[in-house]
């Protein structure tokens, strides 16, 4: 009889090698075998059943329009608590007038009733808004066949309902235009009109504090605007009577009135209507609810609002913009005058061209962008007065200048100092640090380091010379043979990591010669086949790679997927004579734990069905047989790092005389590689020892090392390698750019004021520049007309100058208006309640469901399966006093993937395991499942223990469900079905 107790481990053995299952193998080497007990608990089908318990759909983190099951389909509603809205501030502020509103939703995902199973799309930011429609409903337009309503005005999303007769008329909806919303679809969110919905238009009598500044009897109203006088037409705020003054100017008739707009879910008297979503296609549709909150992507839904908020205002305007530019002393000038930018009327002063250039420009100018061969100032104009340019600058708003004329001064002034060397970089007498033309190399400067043959080593001929064609070079960068890698194809010794036969091995993982072919060391072992393996089996290293010391596993040598005579017995699925096995009976079960005796068991017999060991007949598993090793590298029959080999290349031909093969990337043999005076590296033939003078890789260049590549000017007679002498920017001086970092910036010069009625002006001295070496200023100003002007600019310097640029400055008219000003919120919640409720209805019947007859788990239609071992109960009743071993107690499922009605939209998944008292359903905890398995293990040792403490109640089991409400959230409509035809299983490791 083969005793279970005694031969625990064997059973371990056939628990790990279960073809069921990928389960991490179970340790056994903390615990004691001798006490260690093991149990195997099988479904009851008949005991296990599925259970209908409706969730709250509500409370659900996604919404869903579509089809389901059974070409049934699936509707959103939404809600608005004006309870809960009417604390918003919006609704108390009385100056607000609303444009429009907007629910907005995310779309999560879509899903196809066309689509292969777990083939999900992702949302479409293009598809059209016509593939979902928007109703604004009473609730008597959600009824069931007999015209009762489906919910009523006291719904929460928390109710749970059960709908099976879901009859609403869209034929009628569809007719009713004022029912039909409006829906866009803009970057993968909803955006469903509710304007004309929950905006409504109100009267106000108070046309003075809107600040109407004067009304008349006509049909239009007026009000003055800092560009004069300005015709709204119909628009608000619109002035019925005549006589309507702001105080400002006049007394406020009581009579005139204007239109407002307010929401209605800010009064108290707002009647609930229900928002209602249905999908117009052949796609479900998956939103986010109100219920969802996510820092990594989407949002729950909520209201945009436009609106417009009357308020003080300040207006601004330019008095003028800069129509063109003439230059004088300079031959270009660049500017902008847009009013919409920053930099609005600056000017950029250069001689960059020759011939006279004048360019507006949408930006500032780049300086660097450009390469200027003549000063704007020179040496010979030094310290003399320049008339630089004119400006025309075309007058604005006239009407609301607050004095007669317009005071300008020039700010933002900055010039570039000319120089021949703009990035002082050049050598000369006086200042001998500079590197541009100092006739020699710098480390830095670009140069062709190419060694004394003057020639790259793509083009070496390996005689010494160059080639114009690279192809005709010995320059070889793709062969094999001499490459110092090993290349497939190439002969090596598969001797392992420590490249040592076992014959010098020397026990401690290192080997008794330091080359092979001149090892003169006794061996301490024979190999006369000469395969590096010792013959009597000792391996000092502890390196030879072992998978099957007994060389007993099976093997399926004629490829027919069954068992053949002279093939290997281990693992070959059947037993053979002499493996051991489990003398338990048909049932796999002792008596001890059953309470009886079945046929065959302890009849010292083998019967077919009795647990058994693929072992072979030495009774052991590969694992445990003696010098098993499947970590040594040593004969695993792959190279590794280190072992010795013929460099001969793919062709293993050392001496072939071909040297298309050959590896070379210096044919001339003139590259630097630090070998030292000798030349002679450690991988080269003849090498001995370093050199004595320490010049061999010392990171320096010596006396006949190579010399491309050497980072070095190299030169010898009449020949030297070739250089540019830029200095070390690598930069001709013409070439060197002029930077932002070297303007020189300039004081703002003093204002002067043009008298626009007498056309006159003050002139300014240079009191803000005096101690600026370039000095800049408005010179005079005239009037070409009465709506232009032109600004002349001069300058004085006392250094040469390259280019300048400034910004012509004026002051602007400012006043404080009260208008309207458009703004936007997106409120989703309210002091962080949600006034959004939102439900999904749907044919939840379980009846509708395609197969009720399995085991399996859809939380949208509160389908649970409740799991029955047989013998737990008796088990956990009757062993009060057992201590389970946690970490290897598991709950094996296996999910039958292959039926069609197997639906997982999503990559994962959670598992709620439940306990349930009565009509009381509670989580005992949860379990994440990923990447869709076949089958899965859970870890149910604790609860196990809890049973077995009467802490839970096992009752006539436990809950399995689904839970969709993880982050991110998934289909609420996956059906998981159980493979009841491998049932499933519990096995409890535990100590008496």
């Amino acid at each position: 009889m083969f005793n279970m107790k005694n031969n625990i481990l064997f059973l371990f053995i056939l628990f790990l090698i279960s073809c069921d299952f990928n389960d991490t193998p179970v340790s056994v080497d903390d615990i004691n075998q001798d006490e260690l007990n093991y149990k195997e608990f099988s479904l009851n089908l008949e005991l296990s059943d599925t259970i209908q318990k409706l969730p709250s759909i509500g409370e659900s983190l996604l919404m869903y329009s579509g089809p389901i099951y059974n070409e049934t389909d699936i509707y959103s509603i939404f809600s608005f608590d004006n309870e809960i809205f009417s604390n918003y501030d919006l609704c108390i502020d009385d100056t607000i007038s609303y444009n429009s509103l907007y629910l907005v939703l995310d779309l999560v995902n879509e899903y196809s009733l066309n689509q292969n199973e777990n083939d999900s799309q992702p949302p479409n930011n293009d598809i059209d808004a016509t593939s979902i429609s928007a109703y604004w409903v009473d609730y008597s337009d959600i009824v069931n066949s007999d015209g009762e309503n489906l919910i009523d005005q006291d719904w929460l999303e928390s109710d749970t309902y059960l709908f099976n007769d879901i009859n609403i008329n869209f034929n009628e909806l569809n007719a009713d235009n004022s029912k039909q919303l409006f829906v866009e679809n803009i970057l993968g969110k909803y955006y469903i009109d509710l304007t004309d919905n929950l905006i409504s238009i109100n009267q106000n009598n108070d046309c003075g504090s809107l600040g109407v500044d004067e009304c008349n009897n006509t049909d239009m109203c007026y009000w003055k605007e800092e560009w004069g006088i300005v015709n709204e037409g119909a628009s608000y705020p619109d002035c019925l009577p005549d006589d309507c003054f702001y105080p400002e100017y006049g007394t406020t008739n009581a009579e005139c009135s204007y239109l407002i707009n307010s929401i209605d879910i800010c009064n108290t008297d707002y009647v609930d209507k229900l928002l209602l979503i249905s999908s117009n296609s052949e796609i479900t549709h998956e939103f986010v609810s109100s219920d969802y909150t996510s820092d990594y992507s989407n949002t729950e839904p909520y209201l945009n609002i436009l609106y417009d908020d009357f308020e003080e205002l300040t207006k601004k305007s330019n008095k003028f913009i800069l129509n063109t530019t003439i230059p004088d002393y300079a031959t270009t000038n660049y500017y902008i005058s847009d009013t919409l930018l920053n930099n609005y009327n600056y000017i950029f002063i250069s001689n960059l061209f020759n011939q006279q250039t004048i360019e507006e420009l949408d930006d500032s100018l780049i300086w660097s962008d450009y390469i200027f061969d003549t000063p704007l100032i020179n040496s010979n104009s030094l310290n003399v007065e320049h008339h630089l340019l004119d400006i025309d600058i075309d007058l604005i708003n006239i009407d609301n200048y607050s004095s007669s004329g317009i005071s300008f001064w020039l700010d933002n002034i900055k010039y570039l100092k000319y120089s021949d060397d703009p990035n002082n970089d050049n050598w000369n007498p006086e200042d001998s640090t500079g590197t541009e033309g100092n006739n020699i190399w710098d480390v830095g400067e670009y140069i062709e380091d190419y060694g004394l043959d003057l020639c790259s080593s793509y083009f070496e001929d390996g005689l010494g010379g160059c080639v114009t064609d690279s192809t005709m070079s010995a320059y070889n960068i793709d062969g094999t043979e001499g490459n110092n890698i090993w290349d497939n194809g190439e002969k090596y010794s598969d001797y392992g990591l420590d490249a040592c036969p076992d014959i010098y091995e020397d026990s401690i993982g290192g080997c008794l010669c330091s080359l092979l072919e001149d090892c003169s060391q006794e061996t301490v072992c024979e190999d006369e086949n000469l395969d590096g393996l010792c013959d009597n089996g000792l391996d000092p290293n502890l390196d030879n790679y072992n998978s099957d010391p007994s060389e007993d596993d099976w093997f399926d040598t004629n490829n027919n997927q069954e068992w053949d005579e002279g093939e290997g017995l281990e693992g070959n699925n059947q037993r053979d004579e002499g493996e051991p096995f489990s003398d338990v009976g048909l049932d796999g079960l002792l008596e001890s734990l059953v309470g009886y005796s079945d046929e065959g068991e302890n009849d010292n017999i083998y019967n077919f069905g009795e647990p058994y060991f693929d072992t072979g007949p030495d009774s052991l598993f590969s694992v445990n047989e003696i010098n098993y090793n499947i970590i040594g590298k040593q004969n695993d029959k792959l190279y590794q790092f280190g072992e010795p080999f013929d460099d001969c290349g793919i062709d293993s031909e050392c001496n072939d005389s071909d040297l298309s093969d050959d590896y070379n990337i210096d044919p001339n043999n003139d590259t630097w590689n630090d070998c030292g005076s000798d030349t002679l590296c450690p991988n080269n033939n003849g090498y001995i020892e370093p050199d004595e003078d320490g010049s061999e890789l010392n990171g320096l260049w010596d006396e006949n090392e190579g010399t491309e590549l050497n980072g070095l000017h190299d030169s010898n007679n009449n020949v030297e390698e070739y250089f540019e002498d830029y200095g070390l920017d690598n930069i001709q001086n013409n070439n060197e750019l002029v930077l932002d970092n070297q303007k020189i910036e300039v004081s703002m010069t003093d204002t002067i004021f043009f008298d626009y009625l007498n056309n006159t002006y003050n002139p300014i001295d240079f009191s803000n520049q005096e101690s600026d070496s370039l000095k800049v200023w408005i010179s005079s100003i005239e009037k070409n007309s009465d709506s232009s002007m032109k600004i002349s600019v001069s300058s004085l310097s006392e250094q040469q100058i390259l280019g300048l640029e400034f910004k012509i400055k004026h002051d602007v008219y400012t006043t404080q208006i009260m208008d309207w000003n458009g703004k936007e919120r997106n409120v989703a919640k309210v002091d962080f309640d949600s006034y959004i409720k939102d439900f999904s209805i749907f044919n939840n019947s379980s009846s509708i469901l395609p197969d009720s007859s399995n085991l399996f788990m859809n939380y949208a239609y509160g389908i649970s399966t409740l799991l029955n071992f047989d013998g737990l109960g008796y088990f956990i009743e009757n062993n009060r006093d057992i201590v389970i071993n946690e970490n290897n107690s598991k709950l094996k499922l296996f999910f039958k993937k292959n039926d069609p009605n197997f639906m997982l939209e999503s990559n994962n998944y959670m598992i709620d395991v439940n306990k349930i008292d009565g009509t009381e359903i509670s989580t005992l905890f949860s379990y994440f499942v990923q990447n869709n398995p076949d089958s899965l293990v859970i870890p149910i040792g604790n609860l196990i223990q809890e049973y077995i403490d009467n802490e839970h109640n096992y009752g006539d089991g436990f809950l399995i469900s689904l839970n969709p409400n993880q982050y991110p959230a998934i289909y609420n409509f996956n059906n998981i079905i159980l493979d009841t035809t491998k049932s499933p299983i519990i096995e409890i490791y535990y100590f008496k």
